[in-house]
Protein backbone atom coordinates (compact mmCIF):
# COMPACT_ATOMS: atom_id res chain seq x y z
CA UNK A 1 0.00 0.00 0.00
CA UNK A 2 1.64 3.46 -0.73
CA UNK A 3 2.43 5.45 1.95
CA UNK A 4 1.74 8.82 0.35
CA UNK A 5 -2.28 10.19 -0.63
CA UNK A 6 -2.63 10.66 -4.31
CA UNK A 7 -4.19 14.10 -3.11
CA UNK A 8 -2.93 16.92 -1.52
CA UNK A 9 -4.78 17.70 2.13
CA UNK A 10 -5.30 21.15 3.58
CA UNK A 11 -6.43 20.77 7.44
CA UNK A 12 -7.50 23.69 8.87
CA UNK A 13 -7.93 24.54 12.79
CA UNK A 14 -10.85 27.01 11.88
CA UNK A 15 -13.93 24.06 11.71
CA UNK A 16 -16.60 24.07 9.49
CA UNK A 17 -16.49 27.84 9.02
CA UNK A 18 -13.02 27.60 7.80
CA UNK A 19 -14.10 24.68 4.59
CA UNK A 20 -16.84 27.34 3.82
CA UNK A 21 -15.01 30.05 3.27
CA UNK A 22 -11.96 28.39 1.50
CA UNK A 23 -14.95 26.38 -1.03
CA UNK A 24 -16.27 30.31 -1.30
CA UNK A 25 -13.23 32.37 -2.41
CA UNK A 26 -9.94 30.18 -1.72
CA UNK A 27 -7.15 29.87 -0.31
CA UNK A 28 -6.04 32.29 1.72
CA UNK A 29 -2.40 33.12 1.70
CA UNK A 30 -0.66 33.65 5.23
CA UNK A 31 2.53 33.87 6.72
CA UNK A 32 4.63 31.23 8.17
CA UNK A 33 7.40 32.04 10.58
CA UNK A 34 9.88 29.57 9.77
CA UNK A 35 13.85 29.79 11.35
CA UNK A 36 16.20 30.48 8.63
CA UNK A 37 17.90 27.69 7.23
CA UNK A 38 21.01 29.12 7.81
CA UNK A 39 20.41 29.06 11.44
CA UNK A 40 19.84 25.06 10.83
CA UNK A 41 22.95 24.99 9.27
CA UNK A 42 25.02 25.88 12.19
CA UNK A 43 22.86 24.12 14.98
CA UNK A 44 23.63 20.73 15.91
CA UNK A 45 22.78 19.26 19.14
CA UNK A 46 22.67 15.57 20.80
CA UNK A 47 19.25 14.91 21.79
CA UNK A 48 17.45 13.88 18.38
CA UNK A 49 18.01 14.93 14.59
CA UNK A 50 16.40 18.37 15.33
CA UNK A 51 16.64 21.59 17.28
CA UNK A 52 16.31 21.97 20.89
CA UNK A 53 14.16 24.93 22.07
CA UNK A 54 14.13 26.22 25.96
CA UNK A 55 11.01 27.55 27.58
CA UNK A 56 10.54 31.31 25.78
CA UNK A 57 11.19 29.75 22.39
CA UNK A 58 14.91 30.20 22.34
CA UNK A 59 17.51 27.98 21.12
CA UNK A 60 19.44 26.09 23.73
CA UNK A 61 23.04 27.11 23.42
CA UNK A 62 22.50 29.66 21.35
CA UNK A 63 20.54 33.34 22.02
CA UNK A 64 19.14 34.41 19.30
CA UNK A 65 17.37 32.81 16.03
CA UNK A 66 16.68 34.33 12.48
CA UNK A 67 13.10 33.73 10.74
CA UNK A 68 12.19 34.13 7.94
CA UNK A 69 8.34 35.01 7.04
CA UNK A 70 7.34 32.93 4.20
CA UNK A 71 3.86 33.82 2.71
CA UNK A 72 2.29 30.44 1.88
CA UNK A 73 -0.43 27.92 1.70
CA UNK A 74 0.43 24.51 3.43
CA UNK A 75 -0.76 20.97 2.31
CA UNK A 76 0.63 17.45 2.71
CA UNK A 77 -0.38 14.30 1.41
CA UNK A 78 -0.79 11.92 4.68
CA UNK A 79 -2.73 8.88 3.69
CA UNK A 80 -6.96 9.70 5.88
CA UNK A 81 -6.21 6.33 7.37
CA UNK A 82 -3.26 7.72 8.94
CA UNK A 83 -4.02 11.38 10.43
CA UNK A 84 -4.47 10.73 13.87
CA UNK A 85 -1.22 12.47 14.93
CA UNK A 86 -1.68 15.09 12.09
CA UNK A 87 -5.23 16.03 14.05
CA UNK A 88 -3.02 16.64 17.50
CA UNK A 89 -1.15 19.69 15.84
CA UNK A 90 -4.04 20.54 12.81
CA UNK A 91 -7.28 19.22 14.01
CA UNK A 92 -10.03 21.72 15.14
CA UNK A 93 -10.83 21.76 18.94
CA UNK A 94 -14.23 23.07 19.75
CA UNK A 95 -13.23 23.81 23.41
CA UNK A 96 -13.57 19.93 24.78
CA UNK A 97 -9.87 19.26 23.76
CA UNK A 98 -11.29 16.46 21.00
CA UNK A 99 -9.45 17.29 17.66
CA UNK A 100 -11.69 16.45 14.59
CA UNK A 101 -10.71 16.54 11.05
CA UNK A 102 -11.43 18.89 8.66
CA UNK A 103 -10.15 18.75 5.59
CA UNK A 104 -10.27 20.24 1.70
CA UNK A 105 -7.98 17.44 -0.89
CA UNK A 106 -7.06 18.24 -4.09
CA UNK A 107 -5.75 16.62 -7.60
CA UNK A 108 -2.07 16.66 -7.08
CA UNK A 109 -2.42 17.60 -11.10
CA UNK A 110 -3.79 20.71 -9.48
CA UNK A 111 -1.18 21.01 -7.38
CA UNK A 112 1.40 20.59 -9.94
CA UNK A 113 -0.20 23.24 -11.79
CA UNK A 114 0.29 25.98 -9.55
CA UNK A 115 3.63 25.75 -8.81
CA UNK A 116 3.35 23.30 -5.26
CA UNK A 117 6.29 21.44 -4.37
CA UNK A 118 7.11 19.49 -1.22
CA UNK A 119 9.85 20.22 0.86
CA UNK A 120 13.47 19.41 2.07
CA UNK A 121 13.83 18.09 5.58
CA UNK A 122 16.97 19.49 6.89
CA UNK A 123 19.12 17.39 9.83
CA UNK A 124 20.87 20.43 11.68
CA UNK A 125 24.37 20.02 11.62
CA UNK A 126 24.11 17.71 8.67
CA UNK A 127 26.50 18.49 5.52
CA UNK A 128 23.72 19.70 3.14
CA UNK A 129 22.36 21.90 6.18
CA UNK A 130 25.48 22.75 6.53
CA UNK A 131 26.58 23.97 2.93
CA UNK A 132 23.25 25.57 2.64
CA UNK A 133 24.09 27.48 5.39
CA UNK A 134 27.18 29.44 3.91
CA UNK A 135 24.73 30.15 0.68
CA UNK A 136 23.21 33.24 2.05
CA UNK A 137 24.81 36.52 1.56
CA UNK A 138 23.14 39.25 3.95
CA UNK A 139 22.96 42.85 2.96
CA UNK A 140 24.83 45.12 6.01
CA UNK A 141 22.24 46.48 8.53
CA UNK A 142 20.24 49.38 8.41
CA UNK A 143 20.24 50.91 11.78
CA UNK A 144 19.24 54.58 13.58
CA UNK A 145 21.91 55.68 16.14
CA UNK A 146 20.83 57.07 19.06
CA UNK A 147 22.65 59.32 21.18
CA UNK A 148 22.33 57.14 24.42
CA UNK A 149 23.56 54.37 22.19
CA UNK A 150 20.28 52.75 21.44
CA UNK A 151 19.88 51.74 17.85
CA UNK A 152 16.76 50.88 15.95
CA UNK A 153 15.84 48.64 12.69
CA UNK A 154 15.14 51.16 9.83
CA UNK A 155 12.23 49.90 8.34
CA UNK A 156 12.16 48.02 4.89
CA UNK A 157 8.88 47.40 3.27
CA UNK A 158 7.66 43.97 1.87
CA UNK A 159 8.71 44.00 -1.91
CA UNK A 160 8.46 40.72 -4.41
CA UNK A 161 11.64 38.27 -3.83
CA UNK A 162 12.76 38.38 -7.46
CA UNK A 163 12.53 36.04 -10.33
CA UNK A 164 15.41 33.92 -10.63
CA UNK A 165 16.92 30.81 -8.49
CA UNK A 166 18.85 33.70 -5.97
CA UNK A 167 16.35 35.65 -3.98
CA UNK A 168 16.21 38.76 -2.07
CA UNK A 169 14.30 39.40 1.43
CA UNK A 170 12.98 42.75 2.21
CA UNK A 171 16.33 43.32 4.20
CA UNK A 172 18.21 42.60 1.17
CA UNK A 173 19.92 39.54 2.53
CA UNK A 174 19.77 37.13 -0.84
CA UNK A 175 19.33 33.23 -0.30
CA UNK A 176 18.74 30.37 -3.11
CA UNK A 177 14.80 29.63 -3.59
CA UNK A 178 15.83 26.22 -1.66
CA UNK A 179 15.46 28.07 1.51
CA UNK A 180 12.18 28.79 0.87
CA UNK A 181 11.37 24.88 0.46
CA UNK A 182 13.51 24.12 3.84
CA UNK A 183 12.70 22.96 7.18
CA UNK A 184 14.29 21.34 10.39
CA UNK A 185 13.50 17.30 10.43
CA UNK A 186 12.13 17.79 14.18
CA UNK A 187 11.57 20.47 16.59
CA UNK A 188 12.04 19.60 20.51
CA UNK A 189 10.09 22.00 23.02
CA UNK A 190 11.75 21.93 26.64
CA UNK A 191 8.37 22.53 28.96
CA UNK A 192 10.89 21.98 31.78
CA UNK A 193 13.67 19.69 32.56
CA UNK A 194 12.12 16.25 33.46
CA UNK A 195 11.56 13.28 30.75
CA UNK A 196 7.55 14.52 30.59
CA UNK A 197 8.21 17.72 29.84
CA UNK A 198 9.88 17.30 26.60
CA UNK A 199 7.67 17.67 23.42
CA UNK A 200 8.88 16.32 20.29
CA UNK A 201 7.60 17.50 16.94
CA UNK A 202 8.80 15.00 13.80
CA UNK A 203 8.03 17.71 11.05
CA UNK A 204 8.99 14.92 8.45
CA UNK A 205 5.94 13.15 9.61
CA UNK A 206 3.82 15.99 7.80
CA UNK A 207 4.67 15.20 4.44
CA UNK A 208 4.50 18.98 3.72
CA UNK A 209 3.95 20.55 0.48
CA UNK A 210 3.98 24.67 -0.12
CA UNK A 211 2.13 26.82 -2.14
CA UNK A 212 4.41 30.35 -2.74
CA UNK A 213 3.17 32.84 -4.70
CA UNK A 214 5.76 34.08 -7.35
CA UNK A 215 5.90 37.49 -6.39
CA UNK A 216 6.00 36.42 -2.49
CA UNK A 217 7.70 39.34 0.00
CA UNK A 218 10.05 37.76 2.21
CA UNK A 219 10.10 38.89 5.75
CA UNK A 220 13.29 38.77 7.59
CA UNK A 221 13.30 38.57 10.93
CA UNK A 222 15.78 38.24 13.97
CA UNK A 223 14.43 37.40 17.15
CA UNK A 224 16.15 37.92 20.59
CA UNK A 225 14.53 36.88 23.78
CA UNK A 226 17.64 37.01 26.15
CA UNK A 227 18.24 39.97 28.31
CA UNK A 228 20.57 42.27 26.13
CA UNK A 229 21.34 45.82 26.86
CA UNK A 230 20.04 46.07 23.09
CA UNK A 231 16.30 45.24 24.04
CA UNK A 232 15.27 48.45 21.73
CA UNK A 233 17.11 47.19 18.46
CA UNK A 234 15.30 43.59 18.68
CA UNK A 235 11.92 45.29 19.94
CA UNK A 236 12.16 47.36 16.49
CA UNK A 237 13.11 44.14 14.41
CA UNK A 238 9.74 42.23 15.98
CA UNK A 239 7.64 45.60 14.84
CA UNK A 240 9.23 45.99 11.58
CA UNK A 241 8.56 42.58 10.57
CA UNK A 242 4.61 42.54 11.91
CA UNK A 243 4.34 46.39 9.75
CA UNK A 244 5.88 44.71 6.45
CA UNK A 245 3.93 40.99 7.08
CA UNK A 246 0.77 43.41 7.53
CA UNK A 247 1.30 45.77 4.31
CA UNK A 248 2.20 42.64 1.92
CA UNK A 249 -1.35 41.61 0.14
CA UNK A 250 -1.72 37.99 -2.00
CA UNK A 251 -4.38 37.37 -4.25
CA UNK A 252 -6.33 33.76 -2.75
CA UNK A 253 -5.13 29.99 -4.13
CA UNK A 254 -8.73 29.33 -5.98
CA UNK A 255 -9.48 25.79 -7.54
CA UNK A 256 -12.28 24.89 -9.70
CA UNK A 257 -14.72 22.15 -8.95
CA UNK A 258 -12.75 19.48 -10.50
CA UNK A 259 -9.85 19.91 -8.85
CA UNK A 260 -11.55 18.57 -5.81
CA UNK A 261 -10.79 15.01 -4.21
CA UNK A 262 -12.09 15.02 -0.82
CA UNK A 263 -14.02 17.18 1.37
CA UNK A 264 -13.59 16.45 4.83
CA UNK A 265 -15.98 17.27 8.30
CA UNK A 266 -16.08 16.54 11.56
CA UNK A 267 -19.99 14.87 11.44
CA UNK A 268 -23.25 13.69 9.05
CA UNK A 269 -24.90 16.95 9.77
CA UNK A 270 -22.06 19.22 8.65
CA UNK A 271 -22.09 17.13 5.04
CA UNK A 272 -25.27 18.96 4.18
CA UNK A 273 -24.32 22.42 4.83
CA UNK A 274 -21.37 21.62 2.35
CA UNK A 275 -23.77 20.79 -0.23
CA UNK A 276 -25.61 23.56 0.25
CA UNK A 277 -22.18 26.05 -0.19
CA UNK A 278 -21.18 23.82 -3.47
CA UNK A 279 -25.15 24.61 -4.90
CA UNK A 280 -24.10 28.41 -4.63
CA UNK A 281 -20.83 28.27 -5.62
CA UNK A 282 -20.78 25.75 -8.51
CA UNK A 283 -24.43 26.42 -9.58
CA UNK A 284 -24.17 25.62 -13.35
CA UNK A 285 -23.19 21.92 -12.78
CA UNK A 286 -25.12 19.73 -15.03
CA UNK A 287 -26.56 16.76 -12.49
CA UNK A 288 -24.19 14.47 -13.19
CA UNK A 289 -21.20 16.85 -12.38
CA UNK A 290 -23.35 17.80 -8.87
CA UNK A 291 -23.44 14.35 -7.63
CA UNK A 292 -19.90 13.58 -8.26
CA UNK A 293 -19.26 16.56 -5.96
CA UNK A 294 -21.48 15.48 -3.43
CA UNK A 295 -20.11 12.24 -3.38
CA UNK A 296 -16.98 14.06 -2.74
CA UNK A 297 -18.12 15.08 0.82
CA UNK A 298 -17.57 13.18 3.63
CA UNK A 299 -17.78 12.92 7.77
CA UNK A 300 -14.57 11.82 9.35
CA UNK A 301 -17.21 10.41 11.84
CA UNK A 302 -18.33 7.67 9.09
CA UNK A 303 -14.93 7.67 7.61
CA UNK A 304 -13.46 6.34 10.58
CA UNK A 305 -16.30 3.69 11.49
CA UNK A 306 -14.62 1.44 8.87
CA UNK A 307 -10.99 1.68 9.32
Amino acid sequence: MPIRSTSLFHYTTGGLPAIKGILETGFRISYNKEINPQIIGHFGNSDGLGMVFAPGNVGVNYQGIRYQHIPMVCFCDIRLSAISDHLKTYGFDAGDNIKRAYAIGLTKTWGQKNGLNPILYLVPGSDLSTQMASAIQYAPGNYDQFENGRQAEIYSPPRSMGDGYIKEDNNGNKFPLTYLYSKVIERVQLQGFGPSEKFTNNYQDEKEWRYIPKDASIIDHYEWNASTSNRFLYDTMRTNALKAIGEAKYPNLTFNHSDIAHIIVSNDDEVLEVHEVLDKKFSNLSPKERSLLFSKVNSFESMSRDW
